[in-house]
């Protein structure tokens, strides 16, 4: 991907304000999926470990 030059004065103060609204935007929006993910996670941890015990005795049964 090329970067093209861009000077400074192509841009007004209202497009740099519409701009980093724009980022804040895209930035809240990972985070509350990096949030819901997380609390996936916390929930399906009881599964995770029960299985995790299970597969462990598994293990130790067919040594």
């Amino acid at each position: 991907m090329q970067h093209q030059e861009v000077s400074e004065e192509q841009f007004d103060e209202n497009q740099i304000k519409q701009r980093l609204s724009q980022w804040r935007e895209s930035d809240g929006s990972s985070a509350q999926m990096i949030l819901q993910q997380l609390d996936l996670i916390h929930r399906m941890l009881p599964e995770l470990k029960a299985l995790g015990k299970e597969l462990s005795s598994l293990t130790k049964t067919n040594n």
